[in-house]
């Protein structure tokens, strides 16, 4: 077993590191206005605009600095790469990409404090990775209205109220992820988004957006998504009082990590299957319930291993709410100081592991009445802090 610290801190990294896009180095030409990158023609009949006699591609990753000159960029219209635009780039600038329709890598805008709209890329039909990042000026994404195509879609740090919409025939994403958006509110647009045919499930990872109190803009998304698994990591939503638009059948990983005005678990109630499951900080939350449709769980983690005392899910008393759970592979119960029973999963009768400590209202006897119920008893520990630490649970 590990410590509880050194659980915490690969749980975070490992958090943290999930619910960004990585950009690895690689090769690349910067258009500065002493560039000698040449224009190509175009081969992939990409049609020329008015007042655009030679449209030509890029190959290769492109960057743009502050440097770049507008005539540099006229007429690009696909770029065979990734397109990186960092800094406080001009508009002059960025309105030399009009006649940009296709980036088939990474479009990544970042730390652009006064970028408000994204006019100019108002022709743009296809990404494969959309990331805006650190642009606390950008409000206004009206700009990616045609958009056709974009896997994954990654909006942190901007100054945007809702969600963009793109275009009718958008080809649907795989994964969103949220961050440090404080005004965001509305998540309605991403229904008419849909998910990508060809991903074999849809990610969501959502941090500190620290208006927006519901997620019920994202269910007809989720809707879509039919048998295929939802990855959905919520974490630091201070608003937040429902996960109504998280409802699919399979929740391979659910992580509702410091909602302080989240009150139950409804929202999930469509759930029957649950991979790794884990529920922290919620002080309000009552019941299980939410969960009863469940029938089977991998991994279900009620409160967290930061430090002694910390966290947890204060309001529950028992395990109420796993009516229809026949197992659970591993069960982690930990910092929660109302919990007085394991009692409220009738149907729980297989279980691997069990590991529960610092629940300081949890008696001896009512551990021993829970391991009665197995035929077969888990492995696990219970008791105080120092008798029974967090294992790691990937």
């Amino acid at each position: 077993m590990l410590r509880f610290l050194a659980v915490v801190a690969a749980g975070v990294v490992a958090l943290l590191s999930a619910c960004v896009v990585r950009e690895e180095p690689v090769a690349t030409d910067t258009l500065t206005s002493t560039s000698t990158t040449a224009p190509t023609t175009t081969t992939s009949g990409e049609t020329a605009l008015a007042g655009c006699d030679e449209p030509w591609e890029h190959s290769g990753d492109l960057i743009i600095t502050q440097a770049s000159s507008p005539d540099e960029l006229r007429c690009l219209t696909v770029v065979h790469g990734s397109l990186r635009i960092e800094g406080d780039i001009p508009e002059d600038v960025l309105a030399g990409l009009a006649d940009l329709r296709r980036v088939t890598g990474t479009l990544f805008i970042a730390d652009n404090g006064v970028l408000g709209d994204l006019d100019a890329f108002a022709r743009l039909e296809e990404v494969d990775i959309l990331i805006l990042r650190r642009a606390t000026a950008l409000t206004d994404l009206s700009g990616l209205s045609g958009l056709r195509a974009a896997r994954v879609v990654e909006l942190c740090e901007l100054g945007l109220t809702a969600l963009p919409s793109f275009a009718p025939d958008f080809a649907g994403i795989a994964r969103l992820d949220l961050c440090d958006n404080p005004a965001l509110t509305d998540l309605s647009a991403a229904s008419s988004w849909g998910v990508d045919p060809a991903a074999d499930s849809l990610s969501f990872f959502f941090t500190s957006n620290d208006a927006l109190s519901s997620l019920a803009g994202l269910s007809g998304l989720v809707e879509e998504l039919g048998d295929r698994p939802l990855v959905a990591v919520v974490w630091n939503h201070p608003e937040l009082t429902s996960l109504a638009g998280l409802s699919a059948t399979n929740l391979d990983l659910l992580t509702v990590v410091s909602a302080p005005k989240l009150t139950d678990l409804e929202g999930l109630a469509v759930a029957t299957d649950g991979g790794n499951i884990t529920l922290d900080q919620i002080p309000l939350l009552t019941s299980l319930k939410g969960l009863h449709n469940m029938t089977s769980i991998g991994s279900l983690t009620l409160g967290g291993c930061i430090i002694d005392g910390f966290g947890g899910l204060d309001g529950i008393t028992s395990l109420a709410g796993l009516d229809s759970v026949t197992r659970i592979d591993t069960l982690i119960v930990v910092n929660n100081d109302a919990l007085v029973s394991l009692d409220g999963a009738p149907a729980l009768h297989m279980m691997d592991e069990l590991r529960a400590g610092a629940n300081p209202a949890l008696s001896q006897a009512a551990y021993d009445a829970f391991i009665a119920q197995f035929a077969s008893p888990p492995f696990g520990c219970f008791g105080t802090w120092s008798e029974c630490n967090c294992p790691t649970v990937d």
